[in-house]
């Protein structure tokens, strides 16, 4: 199943900022790791995270979000 931990419409928690946001997408794609599942999310604003990168509308791996 491609959503077995995360789908689009959950609150989650990025690790690195500790900001909520919105799983607005989630796609899966194979690896040398195996499967990987991707998140777009949406803070609602403009988060700046490592590096002061803009984190808001970017993936992330599903390893990097708690889910609330």
């Amino acid at each position: 199943m491609l959503y077995d931990f995360i789908k689009p419409g959950d609150r989650v928690v990025h690790r690195s900022c500790n900001v909520e946001a919105t799983v607005v997408r989630v796609r899966a794609e194979d690896s040398r790791d195996g499967r990987v599942y991707f998140c777009k999310l949406d803070f609602g604003r403009s988060v700046k995270g490592p590096f002061n990168i803009e984190m808001n509308g970017k993936e992330f791996r599903r390893e990097a979000l708690v889910l609330l």
